[in-house]
């Protein structure tokens, strides 16, 4: 199930207050008048439109609640511990191991500098 809370960037169960300001601010962002019809921020834009549509009508984004909550809890319950990743190599040690060359910082993938 999508969570539409995670596609307008809110925390889930906002209000409609919050709901609306983070449309506006993405549908200003994204729009595809505004990026020259990009195919990719079209996609986007109807993400982000139907995701408003669902939240600002009381009924719907009522049920969203209840099915996001009932997610939570089925998550909750079946939730174990991680299976400890071994290692690739019988001799790897984990401090040799190189950095990832992209990060994600304030929500962008950023390109690690060198130093």
């Amino acid at each position: 199930m999508e969570n539409h809370y995670q596609t307008l960037g809110v925390e889930n169960f906002a209000s409609f207050d919050e709901i609306k300001i983070a449309y506006k601010k993405l549908a200003k962002k994204l729009h595809p008048d505004v990026n020259d019809g990009d195919k990719f921020f079209e996609k986007k834009f109807q993400e982000i439109q139907i995701a408003y549509d669902n939240l600002s009508d009381s009924l719907r984004k009522e049920l969203h609640d209840k099915i996001l909550k009932n997610s939570f809890q089925i998550t909750d319950s079946n939730l174990k511990a991680p299976a400890k990743e071994e290692p690739k190599y019988a001799n790897s040690n984990p401090m040799m191991k190189r950095p990832p060359t992209h990060f994600y910082e304030k929500g962008r993938l950023v390109k690690r500098r060198r130093m």
